[in-house]
């Protein structure tokens, strides 16, 4: 059980939290958004792996999927950033 919410429920509130903070609207504020999502996800694969090191939680391969579905992530917050800059000529 504590593998799901380590590797997917936690990083998915801190993603929608951000988000409804944020509220945008168009694509380029979407990533805006997504972008500034990208420090405190790394910040929780931080905290998750030196939790693990310590002993302090037994998440087994959390960590690593974490890592592994954060390359994909960042592969489409720079696509979207891309198409953003793309449509607006800038």
């Amino acid at each position: 059980m504590g593998y799901w919410i380590f590797s997917t429920v936690i990083p998915i509130a801190i993603i929608a939290g951000l988000l409804t903070i944020k509220r945008p609207s168009t694509i380029r504020q979407v990533s805006k958004a997504l972008n500034a999502t990208v420090l405190p996800l790394a910040t929780y694969i931080l905290l998750v792996y030196f939790l693990e090191i310590d002993r302090y939680i037994n998440s087994g391969w959390a960590l690593y999927t974490l890592i592994f579905f954060s390359i994909p992530y960042l592969v489409l917050v720079i696509i979207l950033y891309v198409i953003a800059i793309w449509k607006n000529g800038i």
